[in-house]
This record gives structure tokens, C-alpha cells and sequence, in this order.
């Protein structure tokens, strides 16, 4: 059971008052606590009567009989689900990360998973408690102040910014492939029906099933994107991007999207979707007529096990590409424009591409007219003028300080 709460005794109501101007400085309430245990973070998690006066708050484990000073806690609520998964993904790691960082205690108490049996499966594996290995002590002021500092990431989109996140990619890929051990006993030796594939080159009907993993992935959106104009982050790559960077060699490239009726789009956007995702396949192939190319639509989780294997995955923006990426040990290639052009160093197996620019369909073509499938298939494979450029991230590394190469249990 968890302790019953009050103010720390040295904050006179003026201060608290003052505090509470700051959303991320005013706690209302600590938790009075000895020794922090994994059965400590638990009980927290459990108890409805630890309440937050905001979603984006530490708090202070502070046994209010001893001292001022005590460990943090970051109580993380936001929910996980395949819908807008990037995004729930985002809020979880910087909350993860950022307590991390500052050397406080983690929980998640999350809502109810939403989804199928494999998203269940998936999501479960995630942590809901963490104990700092090597906690600071703080106080109300001190704790919402470094906090602010250190994960200045945009709330509720932390991966519109770098912020904490990106300075753990080793606690990220250290959940993402814990979760998804939990759906496939052997990534590597999973297969996938020809069936679920929207398109196939060379046809495989009522063929043998494909690798769960193929040689190459393509994260390709489309459907709430297409009608985007430059200045917004989200743009395609031009697909000769793809033929520069896959080695000739692939036996297998994956084309992942989204469902064509993802978020209710435009029924013209989820129509010249379709035939520019079936293009894409068909040009892929002139280009790799020895490899088999296949469009799959939907899937998140398998999708996520594909791009945090594959020896080589391409992605234009997404969040829904970007932590299976950063999990991802091997080639990794994702558009500059993700993070409104910042690129934070997330390894030396993760480059960012800075040329050729992004293409947004928006500011070329009325996507929504006749003939808008003819001037897209020209504009998104117009001859690239120079080779493709991909670099590391500009950020300090993190390797070092890294704290998130040790296993969490899952609780």
C-alpha cells in the first residue's frame, strides 16, 4: 500500500502558489516513501489515489519526515495503440527517456490496450515500471526545472522535436525488440501469406509463403499526405532514392502502407494511392527484375518486426518508421524532414537523407483532378541530378551515457 500524501513541511502556501504558475514545476502532492522498489512503482501505478494535476509532470517520492529532498517520479498516462501508433509511441519514449535522463523513477499507467491479438501481445511487453538505477535526489523546484530543461520536447508530440528521446536509442530498440519477442518466437524464421500482400511482381498467387523479413523495406505514406505542399514535414522521396541506395543483390523488397482508408481520407486520395503504391512495386521491379517486390497494406505489427530486422530500410517521414528504426541494427535511411529538418545522431547505422529534397505533391499537381496519377508517376520519378546524400545525426552521442542497454522487466 502506498503511504498517505501531503506537501513537503517546508513549503509555505506562497511558494506552492508560485510553483503552480509553471505546469511543469507545480506538484501538488509527494508521495512519502523509505526505499523505492519495483513493488513501490507498482503499488503507485495501481493506486487511482495518487492522482496528477497534470499529464506532464514529475513528481517527488518524498518521505515529508526526514527530509526535503527525495527521488523523482514521472507517472506516464498516455495510451498505446496501432491508430496514430507513431505518435503513442513518441509520448511513451521521451517519458521513458526523459526520466532516464534525470535520474527519476518511471511508470506507465496506461489505458486499457486497444487491438487485436498481436497488438495486445506487443503492447503488453512494454514497461510499466522502471526503477532508476542510479536515482538523484531532488525537490518539487529543482526536479520541474530539470525536467524542462532536459526534455524540451513538444508535448503531446515529442517527435516533432529532439528532445530525451533521441538520447536513448539503446532503452527505445531495447523495448521495441522485447516487444515484439513477444509476438514471434523466431523473427528471422517467420513467414507471412502471399495473401496479405495488395500487390505482388512477380505474381505469387496460391504461392509459398514470403520471410516474415525481407532484404529491403520501404515505409511508403501516402493516403493523408498526398496532398501536402512544401514547408509541411511530411513529403515523399523520389523513388529513384530507393533504386540508389537498395544493393542490386536483394531477393526481397516489402513496400509497408498504410490502409488506403486510414483516418478517412478523400476517396481520390485513397484511389491515386492505390495506383501509385502498385506503381511504385512495378518500377521497383524494372529496376530489380531478379528480386520479388511486394505492396502490404496495414499489418503495424508485423510491420514494426519488419523494420526493426530488415538489413535495409528506407522510410520518408513517419513516426510509425522512426523507433522500429532507431531498433533497427542495420541500414537505416529516413528523410531529413521528420523532425521539421533536425537531425539528432541516433547512431552510425542511422543516416538522415538531405538530398534530393522531398517531394510534395501538393505544390506540383491538383491531386484531386483528372489526370493527377499521370503527373505524380512523372514527378516522383523524375531523373535525380546527383547521387543521394545520407549522414549521421549532428547530435553529441549518446552511446556514452547511455543508460538504457540494460534490460527492464517486463511488469
Amino acid at each position: 500500500m502506498v503511504p498517505s500524501l501531503g506537501y513537503s513541511m517546508w513549503y509555505t502556501p506562497l511558494t506552492l502558489v508560485f510553483l503552480c504558475l509553471f505546469p511543469l514545476v507545480c506538484l501538488s502532492k509527494s508521495v512519502a516513501t523509505t526505499k523505492t522498489t519495483v513493488a513501490t512503482l507498482i503499488a503507485i501505478r495501481d493506486d487511482p489515489s495518487v492522482a496528477l494535476t497534470s499529464v506532464y509532470q514529475p513528481l517527488v517520492l518524498n518521505d515529508i519526515n526526514k527530509a526535503s529532498k527525495s527521488e523523482g517520479l514521472f507517472i506516464e498516462t498516455g495510451e498505446l495503440r496501432t491508430a496514430q501508433m507513431g505518435n503513442m509511441l513518441s509520448t511513451y519514449f521521451e517519458a521513458l527517456a526523459c526520466s532516464d535522463i534525470t535520474g527519476i523513477h518511471f511508470v506507465h499507467r496506461r489505458p486499457p490496450i486497444k487491438g487485436d491479438e498481436q497488438a495486445i501481445k506487443f503492447f503488453s511487453a512494454f514497461p510499466t515500471v522502471r526503477v532508476h538505477p542510479d536515482p538523484s535526489a531532488t525537490n518539487f523546484f529543482f526536479l520541474g526545472n530539470t525536467w524542462r530543461k532536459t526534455c524540451p520536447a513538444i508535448w503531446p508530440h515529442p517527435h516533432t522535436w529532439a528532445g530525451a528521446w533521441n538520447q536513448r536509442p539503446a532503452l527505445i530498440a531495447d523495448v521495441i525488440h522485447t516487444a515484439i519477442k513477444a509476438v514471434f518466437e523466431d523473427v528471422k524464421a517467420a513467414t507471412i501469406p502471399v495473401e496479405s500482400f495488395a500487390h505482388i511482381v512477380p505474381s505469387k498467387a496460391g504461392g509459398s509463403p514470403l520471410p516474415l523479413v525481407p532484404s529491403a523495406a520501404i515505409m511508403f505514406r501516402c493516403v493523408d499526405i498526398l496532398h501536402y505542399v512544401e514547408g509541411q514535414p511530411y513529403g515523399f522521396l523520389n523513388f529513384n532514392v530507393y533504386t540508389q541506395l537498395i544493393p542490386q543483390n536483394v531477393s526481397t523488397i516489402y513496400v509497408l502502407s498504410e490502409p488506403l482508408t486510414y483516418m478517412d481520407h478523400a476517396s481520390s486520395n485513397q484511389k491515386n494511392c492505390k495506383e501509385i503504391g502498385d506503381f511504385l512495386v512495378n518500377f521497383l521491379h524494372t529496376q530489380f527484375p531478379s528480386s520479388t517486390v511486394a505492396l502490404r497494406r496495414g499489418f503495424p505489427i508485423d510491420s514494426v518486426a519488419i523494420m526493426a530486422n530488415t538489413p535495409m530500410l528506407i522510410s520518408a517521414p513517419s513516426t510509425f518508421a522512426l523507433f522500429p528504426g532507431i531498433a533497427n541494427p542495420n541500414k537505416v535511411y529516413t528523410s531529413a524532414g521528420l523532425l521539421y529538418f533536425d537531425t539528432p545522431y541516433l547512431g552510425e547505422n542511422f543516416k538522415w537523407i538531405t538530398s534530393p529534397a522531398l517531394i510534395y505533391p501538393g505544390s506540383h499537381v491538383h491531386v484531386n483532378r483528372e489526370g493527377a496519377v499521370k503527373k505524380l508517376k512523372a514527378l516522383f520519378t523524375t531523373p535525380l541530378e546527383k547521387e543521394v546524400v545520407a549522414t549521421v545525426g549532428h547530435t553529441e552521442k549518446c552511446s556514452k551515457s547511455d543508460n538504457g542497454k540494460g534490460k527492464i522487466p517486463i511488469l
